[in-house]
């Protein structure tokens, strides 16, 4: 009588077809979120971006932080951490010239994938080309001079936490 049954080759063969599925579906779905994670900081930035201006054209100026400022949502588990200062971790930049608070903005952030993007009134929404570093080196490269000591610089995400008011 002979025994019907699965070799441990085609076992194995099986097992390895399965294995690379996975991978690919892993790699597939990294993708997705780390595009979803992009889109979700890309329209932060846009509507804080909104919000700013709505400021200045009631007030005159640019807010000197994001703080107070109504109608701010942030999607915070799409933001990586991306600049460590020897202290904590930090994320979502907002750079305003201290000392012409009607020129312009700055808003900076990382996303978890790993591109950091920045958005102006002047510039719109782009990829910020460079690391998410320091505010004095981070927002001179936005096109936003400040001089320190600046009241006019403010990170949303510092230390590893979120500001209490976004």
């Amino acid at each position: 009588m002979k025994q019907k049954g699965f070799t441990i080759v085609e076992l194995l063969i099986v097992i390895v077809i399965i294995g690379i599925l996975a991978a690919i579906t892993v790699v597939a779905f990294n993708g997705v979120q780390n595009r979803g994670n992009d889109a979700s900081v890309q329209a932060d930035l846009k509507n804080i971006g909104n919000l700013l201006e709505q400021y200045k054209i009631t007030n005159g100026e640019y807010p000197s932080s994001l703080s107070g400022l109504p109608g701010i949502r942030i999607s915070k588990g799409a933001y990586g951490a991306h600049f460590f200062n020897g202290t904590g971790d930090h994320n979502l930049l907002y750079c305003r010239d201290r000392y012409d608070p009607t020129a312009t903005f700055a808003l900076i952030a990382g996303s978890k994938s790993g591109t950091v993007f920045q958005f102006s009134m002047s510039g719109g929404l782009k990829p910020h080309g460079y690391a998410l570093n320091s505010n004095t080196t981070t927002c001179p490269r936005a096109g936003v001079a400040i001089t320190l000591p600046d009241y006019a610089v403010m990170w949303g995400y510092a230390n590893g936490t979120w500001n209490s008011s976004l």
